[in-house]
């Protein structure tokens, strides 16, 4: 990761883009352009989380293994289309869902909780109006 961080910092978020998903590349004249519509949604996410995340390193970091489960997990939760999910606050202050749902067109949100009592509070707030609804 700490060599795609360079890379990102060298050349930009799109150029890294079109390496992350070549295959898609397509040429007109002197550019590969990328029509991201034409991405498999589950690549998409997958490879966005982390280009994201390693646009947004510190210098000197480096991602540990559980870094890596916790963006599977942000992956997951974009792709299943929940409602919402509790993460560390480190993530939810990187913005880091949101810097790749932001890029899909979808009408569903995802919201974000770095604070388990206001989770669980919003949580069964929900669970008692999917309750009230089905009496």
């Amino acid at each position: 990761m700490e060599q795609l961080r360079d890379l990102h910092e060298e050349w930009g978020h799109d150029n890294l883009k079109g390496l992350a998903f070549e295959e898609y590349l397509q040429q007109s004249g002197d550019q590969y352009v990328l029509h991201e519509h034409e991405v498999d949604i589950v690549s998409y996410v997958k490879k966005e989380i982390y280009l994201h995340r390693v646009s947004m390193m510190d210098p000197n970091e480096t991602v540990k293994e559980n870094d890596v489960a916790d963006m599977l997990v942000c992956t997951q939760a974009i792709l299943s289309d929940c409602d919402m999910l509790l993460i560390e606050a480190k993530w939810a202050n990187l913005g880091l869902v949101e810097a790749v749902t932001d890029k899909l067109d979808t009408d569903a949100e995802l919201e974000i909780y770095k604070d388990f009592e206001e989770f669980h509070r919003d949580l069964r707030g929900v669970s008692e109006n999917q309750r009230k609804s089905t009496e």
